[in-house]
């Protein structure tokens, strides 16, 4: 864990790349529909398909490597790469979901779609829009709250930055409440920056994540290095 807590302290200071959610109620219509769905299989391959007018055959990816060149022939038009749709088995690992990101952002996609393990929660919310996007404003307030996944299991908590930073190390399951705790009550705006190990469960990650935006945490970004298609 020390590892990954000096691992994260570096991430806030070399940031490259934040993806930006937005919440989706599952009464509300979503924003747009997705020009390509993309499911990222437990062994890294993809399976990949074109929706709307243009739906087409399924097609089976054996990675992330390929999928820029698929993106090319499916919607050769960048002007009409608006969104696309990405889910992923949940035993596979998160650095291959992040890698589609990736790629996605440098198609020229605006937004991508997420859906979580389950389709709906209590309160409604069945799906997260992800702004691809570089972060507008860096570095984040000093009120900003930082939570880094570990591939031991451990979540790192830490509010604020420099050495007047709060900081504690809780279980996945407990992370949500200990977030809530560690933000000074009556906050209302609650800038949240998540940044995981490329080996942890990508379903642990989206679970996490969506429970974070139940709990109130409106401005949720992905802090991610960039990384290659591989």
């Amino acid at each position: 864990m020390k590892r990954f807590v000096a691992a994260l302290t570096v991430v806030v200071a070399t940031i490259a790349v934040v993806f930006t959610f937005s919440p989706v109620r599952a009464e509300t219509p979503s924003q747009g529909n997705p020009t390509l769905a993309v499911r990222v299989d437990a062994d890294g391959s993809l399976v990949v398909s074109q929706r709307g007018s243009q739906a087409g055959a399924v097609i089976t990816l054996p990675s992330v490597k390929v999928l820029p060149a698929e993106i090319d022939a499916l919607v050769p038009r960048t002007e009409e790469r608006k969104k696309l749709a990405l889910s992923a088995e949940s035993t596979g690992t998160y650095g291959n979901f992040l890698k589609v990101m990736n790629v996605a952002r440098k198609a020229g996609f605006g937004k991508v779609s997420i859906l979580g393990a389950e389709k709906e929660t209590r309160d409604g919310i069945s799906e997260m829009i992800v702004d691809l996007q570089r972060a507008k404003k860096w570095p984040p307030s000093d009120k900003a709250l930082f939570v880094g996944y570990g591939d031991d299991g451990d979540v790192v908590l830490r509010l604020g930055l420099g050495d007047s930073a709060q900081e504690m190390v809780v279980s996945l399951g407990s992370a949500p409440d200990a977030a809530a705790s560690l933000v000074p009550k009556g906050r209302t705006y609650k800038e949240m920056y998540f940044h995981a190990d490329v080996a942890v469960s990508v379903g642990n990650v989206i679970d996490l994540l969506h429970k974070l935006r139940v709990i109130g945490f409106g401005n949720l970004n992905i802090a991610a290095e960039e990384t290659e298609a591989d």
